[in-house]
C-alpha cells in the first residue's frame, strides 16, 4: 500500500471506539487420543530441535520417544523408547510433587532432568544424557540428606558449560526453591519466591537469571529477575499479581524480547485457590519492561469466569503463539479446555475436544509446516490418557479484510493521531513508521474494532520533522 506523510494539523475532536472485537474461526482442530490403553501418560516434555518426548508412566519409570513429524503421534506407540531411569518421584499434585522429567541443555549436549530414590530411597535430581547416557542409569545431579527433591528445572542455554538447575523441596504451592549447577552435587543456594503457581519459576533464555516473582511494597505479587549472582529485580510493576513467567522473542516484533504471565486479581496462597482471569504480556523497552498486550480467552467463550493456566509461548512461521489450558473452576479441575490464541490475542480456537475432563499441561512440537499440542487427562483412579491436537493452524490463518485507508487526523503535544477507515469494521493490523521510506519500525497493533472507523496514537511523532506510517496484516 502507498505509505502516508502526515503534516502537523491542528487539533480536531476525535471520537474513537473503545470496544474490541475478536475473529475466532469455525474450523475445527482435531484431538486425538494416542499411545497404548493401559498406560498412564505422566507430564511428558518436548525436545523441538531433536523431535523428542520425555515422559514418566505409571510404574514411576522415565521413557525418551520419537515424535512422527507428520503425524505427531509417538514413535513406539506406546512410548517407551529408551528406559531413562526407575524409581522417579509419584507426579500427584496431591502427594506434594511439583514436576515430572524436564530437558536441559548446555556445552555438554541435551539432557532429560528427573528425580530418582538414590541408595537410601531418598529422591534426588537425576540426569541422563542423550550423548553419553546409560539407559536405565541415571547419573545423580544431587546427593545426600533426607529432604526428597519434589521437582526439577534446568537451564536451557546451550553455551553454559554446565546447566544450573533448580529444585524444589516441601508441598506443592508452599516450596522452598534452590538452585545449583548440575556438578555440585551438595550445594544449594536458596532464591526468593512468594507463590509457585502451575508452572513455577522458569530460566531466563540467554541470561544467567531467573523469573521469579515477589511482593511489591503494596503487597502484590511482581515478576522479578533473580540473578545467578543473588541480584534481584522487579520487572513489572502494574497492578494484579502475577505468576508463572515464560520469556520469549516475538519474530513479527523484531526479536523483541517478550513474557507472559498469568494474572489474578485475588492474591493466592496455600489455602485460597487462583483465579487468573488474563494473561500479560510485556516487551523490552531501552530501561525495562512495559506492558504491551492483555489477553483473555473471555471473548472467546460465553462464560466469564475463566481460570488461565499453563500459557507456554511457541514459534510457528515467523509468528508467536500460545497453548494454554482454561478451565471455569480451579486449575486441573474438571472441566477444563486446551486453546491456542495467537499474539496479540486476536485470534484463539479450541483444539480440545468437547467433553468433561480434566486437561493438564499442554505443549506443543512446532515443525517447518506443522504444530502440534499435546496433552493429557485424569480419568478416575488417576489414570493419564494422552491425547495429540493437530490441524487447528489454518484456523488461526489471518482472516481476509478489506483495504484499510490510514489519513492524519490530529497533532497535539508531540503526538499524532491517524483515522483508519475501511469499508467494513477496521481489522488488525501492525502500524509502521519510517522517516525515509526506506527503513521502517513497528510502533504498534491496532485492535480490531467493531466500527468503520478508528484512530491509533504515534506518541513520539514530535521526535521526527517527518513521518511516513503504513499498515500491515
Amino acid at each position: 500500500m502507498t505509505p502516508l506523510a502526515l503534516s502537523r494539523l491542528p487539533l480536531r475532536a476525535l471520537l474513537a471506539s473503545a470496544f474490541v472485537v475478536l475473529s475466532l474461526s469455525s474450523a475445527a482442530a482435531v484431538d486425538v487420543v494416542i499411545g497404548q490403553s493401559g498406560i498412564s501418560y505422566q507430564d511428558p516434555e518436548i525436545w523441538n530441535a531433536g523431535a523428542k518426548v520425555a515422559w514418566q508412566d505409571e510404574n514411576q519409570d522415565v521413557w525418551l520417544a520419537d515424535l512422527d513429524p507428520v503425524t505427531g503421534v509417538w514413535i513406539p506407540a506406546s512410548g517407551r523408547g529408551t528406559l531413562l531411569g526407575r524409581a522417579a518421584q509419584i507426579d500427584d499434585l496431591e502427594a506434594g510433587t511439583w514436576n515430572g522429567p524436564e530437558w536441559g541443555y548446555s556445552a555438554a549436549g541435551p539432557a532429560v532432568f528427573f528425580t530418582a530414590a538414590d541408595a537410601a530411597g531418598v529422591h534426588q535430581v537425576a540426569r541422563y544424557r542423550l550423548l553419553t547416557g546409560t539407559p536405565g542409569v541415571p547419573e545423580f545431579v544431587t546427593t545426600g540428606g533426607s529432604t526428597p527433591r519434589r521437582g526439577v528445572l534446568p537451564g536451557k542455554n546451550l553455551t553454559d558449560p554446565q546447566a544450573p538447575v533448580m529444585t524444589f523441596q516441601g508441598r506443592f504451592r508452599a516450596n522452598i526453591g534452590a538452585w545449583r549447577y548440575e556438578n555440585e552435587p551438595t550445594v544449594d543456594r536458596l532464591f526468593p519466591s512468594t507463590y509457585f503457581a502451575t508452572s513455577g519459576p522458569q530460566w531466563i533464555p540467554g541470561d544467567q537469571a531467573l523469573a521469579t516473582n515477589l511482593d511489591d511494597a503494596n503487597g502484590t505479587v511482581q515478576v522479578v529477575r533473580y540473578g545467578l549472582d543473588g541480584s534481584t529485580t522487579f520487572l513489572t510493576t502494574d497492578a494484579g499479581h502475577k505468576f508463572d513467567t515464560f520469556f520469549f522473542q516475538a519474530p513479527k516484533l523484531g526479536g523483541r524480547e517478550m513474557f507472559i504471565c498469568t494474572v489474578s486479581d485475588i492474591k493466592p496462597d496455600t489455602t485460597v485457590p487462583e483465579t487468573f482471569n488474563r494473561l500479560h504480556v510485556y516487551g523490552r523497552t531501552a530501561t525495562g519492561f512495559e506492558l504491551v498486550y492483555v489477553l483473555t480467552l473471555t471473548n472467546f467463550m460465553p462464560q466469564t469466569a475463566v481460570n488461565h493456566f499453563s500459557a507456554e509461548p511457541f514459534i510457528f512461521k515467523g509468528r508467536t503463539f500460545f497453548s494454554l489450558a482454561v478451565t471455569l473452576g480451579a486449575p486441573y479441575s474438571s472441566p477444563s479446555e486446551v486453546w491456542v490464541m495467537n499474539l496479540p490475542g486476536t485470534q484463539a480456537v479450541r483444539v480440545s475436544a468437547p467433553g468433561a475432563a480434566a486437561r493438564i499441561d499442554p505443549e506443543s512440537f512446532v515443525t517447518t509446516d506443522r504444530a502440534f499440542v499435546y496433552f493429557y487427562t485424569v480419568g478416575t483412579g488417576g489414570g493419564r490418557e494422552l491425547h495429540v491436537c493437530r490441524d487447528f493452524m489454518g484456523a488461526m490463518s489471518a482472516p481476509a479484510s478489506t483495504p484499510v485507508t490510514v489519513t492524519p487526523l490530529s497533532y497535539t503535544a508531540g503526538k499524532f493521531t491517524l483515522l483508519l477507515q475501511s469499508a467494513l469494521p477496521v481489522r488488525a493490523g501492525e502500524i509502521e513508521a519510517s522517516s525515509d521510506l526506506v527503513n521502517w519500525q513497528s510502533i504498534g497493533f491496532h485492535w480490531p474494532s467493531l466500527y468503520r472507523e478508528s484512530a491509533f496514537v504515534d506518541w513520539n511523532a514530535g521526535a521526527f520533522p517527518q513521518r511516513f506510517y503504513r499498515m500491515k496484516p
